[in-house]
């Protein structure tokens, strides 16, 4: 429930069906100011640090509404990582074995827990305060989903900025958003995010509107790019009104793909029915 409250859809029950639906609500209802960020951590388990889940573990242990589990998880923490774990690398047809003694065992149990209490406390705390409203954080392990407007006028800046050094939690909420984010990887996580993975999906807006992503590429990460169609979050696809044979039409051709692979089968029905 915790994890649900602070938006981590990928370590709770029907998350990953309910943060799809949201987004595409967004889409449907919402102004088509807003644009849907979506982003990716650069080899998340194995570079996040080992201390920053520590302390966020131990503070929530000792909070006075600790449920029992918190110190239980902090135990096994403690437990499961006192020392150096192995890891197997694959390296052509031999393997490497590595002693570990930072990050998390991308094969260990709850490893995908550590990271989404620890990832999702964190935002919650220091980047969705940050945010001005409409605001939306959707966490699917480390993949990150941001909604905001990119540019919002004001009296004082009418103007979107010409630099990424001059972004405005008010003026410019999304590229903001952002490059807090990046702060908050590199400073408390050591992570950041993979160079080419920030998509940005926007319904169709008038060539000359202050709001349109063409004109304010220049305050986003190097590498990001713009969709007017579909971004795909936890497997399915979002999608602006009129897009939806472009976003369904690979998954489709998949489908199609593999079914006819499966009915070429030889005695496909004799096997069936054995």
């Amino acid at each position: 429930m915790y994890l649900y409250r602070h938006s981590h859809n990928g370590a709770v029950p029907s998350g990953l069906e309910a943060a799809p639906r949201r987004h595409q609500l967004y889409i449907d209802l919402a102004t088509p100011t807003l644009v849907h960020a979506a982003m990716d951590i650069k080899n998340a388990h194995i570079s996040i640090a080992r201390q920053a889940i520590l302390l966020i573990l131990t503070h929530r242990a000792h909070l006075p509404s600790a449920h029992s589990l918190d110190r239980l998880l902090l135990l096994y923490f403690l437990s499961y990582y006192q020392n150096p774990t192995v890891t197997i690398i694959q390296v052509a047809r031999t393997f490497e074995f590595y002693l570990q003694t930072d990050a998390l065992d991308q094969g260990e149990a709850l490893a995908s827990h550590l990271f989404g209490l620890a990832y999702a406390t964190v935002l919650r705390s220091h980047l969705y305060p940050a945010i001005p409203q409409p605001f939306c954080i959707t966490l699917i392990h480390d993949d990150t989903t941001l909604i905001a407007p990119p540019f919002q006028p004001t009296q004082t800046r009418p103007q979107p900025p010409t630099s990424p050094n001059e972004l405005d939690p008010h003026n410019t909420p999304l590229p903001y958003a952002i490059q807090l984010l990046e702060t908050i990887l590199r400073d408390i996580f050591r992570c950041e995010l993979a160079t080419g993975k920030t998509h940005l999906l926007q319904r169709p807006l008038p060539p000359t509107h202050q709001c349109n992503l063409q004109t304010l590429m220049h305050l986003f990460p190097t590498g990001t790019s713009i969709t007017t169609t579909h971004i795909i979050l936890a497997g399915i696809p979002i999608m602006t009104h009129g897009s939806q044979s472009h976003a369904l039409t690979p998954i489709l051709s998949k489908f199609a793909k593999f079914t006819a692979l499966l009915l070429s089968i030889p005695a496909l029905d004799m096997q069936l029915s054995l």
